[in-house]
């Protein structure tokens, strides 16, 4: 019954943690949904790396179950191999969170043991291409106090907070009262940034925006025999946005099951429509280089009758290219039947429509927030992401990637347009605060003003060098004091 108790303190972090995050947003869960796992591995510090195992592995299956939706859309494999790949990836990420606990248990300044948990949310957004999803601080978004941090250390900073909260607050429940002033004072220089963020978002120049959302069935889409059919759905779906009197039109990611560059009567409908509006459509381009075609995730902007591009710059591994490809290549041809791999885009491109400056993220590029504040320094007061999101299925996928785009516009304080091909879309304000949306399977259009800024935060200008900035003088100031005490 001990060993079970023990065990039940890493299932209730799991639930708190899960509820807290994107698809639920009881946000303040997060100050403490991992003081359970926190004080079992501390008080059973001989079976620290059961506890922490269970921990990691059952919370990266609940939320990353979505992975078995996606392998099925992409390859229509099986239930077996689903789970295989389910349970691969949960171990993969597990690997950050037991790396973590083993420092939790090895040294006792809450300081430093915070802000190494947020360097390794760095490393694993970088590691083997990165995977910057579901960092604990996106759990902050629906408490804006804490959200807020963002505009000034980041996601991550905001991770770094959480965590610095939940140790605190175990090593005050332990017994330890002097960490109570800690707490108090970190509760308050957390919130100070909620009271300068805060103004009216009204206050921004605006551009008049019409989202396309066609939501058509998924299934259909590569079909020879309903091509025709999907293809007349999003231009009926895009007829109602052109109708409107709005400035931008914007189609979500991979629009259409063709070529357009190829389809004269396509590229002539968004040409004639261009010279009253900006139009960005999300879809797949090719190129001809030597003796090669090279493929393209490609946003296309039409403005004036002309027409320019921007390419995907950040790929999704294994999605739309297998990295080492002495060994994954039996995995792509079980999975795509050996079909090529995407090129990726040179450069960040940012279109712009009578003078404002319009930035530009292709799906999955939203997690990075290099490619974020990239385009922000090239000058965009606004970004525009498209993004596919219906092979996340109804999963909790969609809504950790909404809230992902919302992180972003916190860190930057730039307005986002996100267009979906089946939700979740939006018009999001600088920072962050959600102004029209268009949910999941709702086919159609949603107008909305998107806002524009040119003031950068301080996140943008240094990104996280605060970070190893305050973790050396931390591990200096250590150093030295283990040296007095010897």
């Amino acid at each position: 019954m001990d060993k079970l108790k023990i065990y039940l303190l890493a299932v209730i972090s799991v639930f708190l943690l899960t509820i807290s995050g994107p698809g639920f947003g009881y946000s303040l869960l997060v100050y403490i949904a991992l003081v359970p796992v926190i004080y079992g591995v501390y008080k059973y510090k001989d079976r620290w790396f059961s506890i922490s195992i269970t921990f990691s592995m059952l919370y990266n299956i609940i939320a990353f179950y979505w992975v078995t939706e996606t392998v099925n859309y992409f390859g229509d494999v099986n239930i077996a191999v689903r789970v295989i790949l389910l349970i691969m990836l949960a171990g993969y990420l597990s690997v950050f969170w037991v790396l973590f606990f083993r420092i939790v248990v090895k040294f006792n300044n809450v300081f430093i043991i915070s802000m190494v948990f947020a360097v390794i949310e760095l490393i694993k957004g970088l590691l083997f291409s990165g995977f910057p999803w579901m960092n604990l601080g996106l759990n902050s978004l629906l408490y804006r106090p804490l959200a807020l941090n963002a505009a000034y250390v980041g996601e991550i900073g905001v991770s770094f907070i959480i965590m610095l909260s939940n140790i605190l607050l175990v090593y005050i429940i332990m017994g330890y009262k002097r960490y109570l002033i800690y707490f108090i004072g970190l509760t308050i220089i957390s919130h100070l940034a909620y009271f300068r963020l805060k103004e009216d978002f009204r206050r921004f120049e605006k551009i008049d925006v019409t989202i396309v959302q066609p939501s058509y069935n998924y299934l259909k889409k590569w079909d020879p025999d309903e091509r025709s059919n999907v293809v007349r759905e999003v231009l009926q779906t895009a007829d109602e946005a052109m109708k409107k009197g709005s400035s931008l039109v914007v189609l979500p990611e991979s629009s259409f099951p063709l070529y357009i560059q190829d389809d004269e009567r396509i590229m002539n409908y968004f040409k004639s429509y261009s010279y009253y509006k900006g139009i960005i459509v999300g879809n797949i381009r090719y190129q001809k280089k030597d003796e090669r075609v090279e493929v393209y995730n490609s946003n296309f902007y039409f403005n004036n009758g002309e027409m320019d591009y921007y390419d995907k710059i950040h790929l999704v591994p294994f999605g739309e290219y297998f990295p080492m490809k002495f060994i994954t290549a039996p995995i792509q041809r079980y999975f795509f039947g050996g079909n090529n791999d995407f090129s990726e885009g040179k450069e960040s491109k940012i279109f712009q429509y009578k003078g404002k400056k319009i930035g530009n993220l292709i799906c999955f590029e939203d997690a990075f927030y290099k490619r974020m504040i990239e385009n922000v320094r090239k000058g965009a007061e606004i970004v525009v992401v498209t993004t596919n999101d219906s092979w996340f299925g109804k999963s909790l996928g969609r809504y950790q990637h909404f809230a992902i785009s919302i992180m972003r516009s916190i860190e930057t304080g730039r307005g986002i347009v996100r267009s979906s091909q089946s939700g979740i879309s939006a018009c999001i304000a600088p920072y962050g605060q959600v102004t029209a949306i268009k949910m999941i399977n709702e086919k159609g259009i949603l107008s909305c003003d998107g806002y524009l800024n040119k003031d950068n935060t301080i996140f943008s200008i240094i990104g996280y060098w605060w970070l190893v900035f305050l973790l050396s003088i931390a591990i200096v100031i250590e150093i030295l004091y283990r040296n007095i005490r010897s």
